[in-house]
């Protein structure tokens, strides 16, 4: 098995490497890259861990990597400046939020291709999704508080009526990332704070900054292990107010990127199901649970737990 796998991915990646090097125009190299995503997945879906690892490492020491790598998003998300693959920074490119200037064909073909992919879609449809349930809470609750955690440059915001007007009591947009918090501030949305506090902190801070209707976390849960998301789930539900919201997603298992993800761009995460997403409410009492619920995106890349206070 690990021969054919070894086999199967220089196959891959030599032809990969002729195709791009050969393409005429547009139309070939993303003929070129839909091969190699699609190659990718059939190779992550074909055996063990340990034998997806081995592929993992052939891509890093072949030289279409650096083709692949003239997509500054794909670049970036393997050199994790700021520690991990997905910051905000590489969101930003995910929500077209960033022009891209002085990139090659390649490069660009190959960054057309990954955002238009079910992973990217999914993380704009979350974008979508979190900025109508502010606007939601908004609707249901005068002077509604929410609190956004590991906000990232809270893209959400720019798409939130009540966010850009002013029209919630408060939002915290909470994050360890200073940097991204910079960029929430420069937005200088109405009654929006950024507060720097690390994960440890904020379990250890518990209440402190207070309760509110709505509290939700986009990417974050991704990273964490079971026991510690869990352990965040209870904290946060604590700091609900009666008839508070919370809101959290993972990446599932399903999604038809992870290979491409997982390779060029050496951003790994905790996929999980829907019983484990479901999980993260382990620790909550369910005698303060009005309701619950799971439920994946409209791509299947992304599942979410939902959990109402009474």
């Amino acid at each position: 098995m690990v021969m054919n796998l070894t086999q199967r991915t220089d196959d891959l990646l030599d032809d990969s490497l002729a195709a791009l090097r050969a393409a005429a125009g547009d139309a070939e190299r993303t003929r070129a890259v839909r091969a190699l995503f699609e190659g990718l997945r059939s190779l992550r879906g074909a055996g063990c861990a340990d034998s997806w690892r081995a592929v993992t490492s052939r891509v890093m020491a072949h030289p279409v990597r650096a083709l692949i790598h003239e997509d500054p998003m794909t670049r970036r998300s393997f050199e994790k400046p700021r520690g991990y693959a997905g910051d905000a920074v590489l969101l930003d490119y995910i929500y077209r939020h960033t022009v891209l200037e002085d990139v090659t064909s390649t490069g660009r073909v190959v960054n057309d291709y990954a955002v238009g992919r079910p992973a990217a879609c999914a993380v704009r449809h979350r974008r979508d999704y979190l900025a109508h349930r502010i606007d939601r809470v908004a609707d249901r609750v005068e002077g509604a508080r929410v609190l956004s955690v590991a906000c990232g440059h809270l893209r959400e915001g720019e798409l939130s009526t009540a966010v850009r007007t002013g029209a919630l009591g408060e939002l915290v947009a909470l994050d360890a990332d200073e940097d991204s918090l910079a960029v929430v501030a420069r937005a200088a949305y109405p009654r929006v704070r950024p507060v720097t506090l690390s994960i440890a902190r904020l379990l250890a801070a518990g209440t402190r900054l207070g309760h509110f209707d709505l509290i939700y976390s986009a990417g974050l849960y991704d990273y964490l292990a079971q026991d510690l998301a869990a352990k965040l789930t209870e904290r946060l539900f604590e700091s609900l107010l009666p008839g508070g919201e919370l809101l959290v997603s993972n990446f599932l298992p399903g999604v038809t990127d992870a290979g491409f993800m997982e390779s060029f761009m050496g951003w790994e995460l905790l996929l999980r199901d829907l019983p484990a997403i479901e999980a993260f409410g382990a620790c909550v009492d369910p005698a303060q649970v009005a309701d619950a619920r799971v439920f994946e995106d409209p791509f299947g890349a992304i599942g979410y737990c939902e959990l109402s206070r009474r």
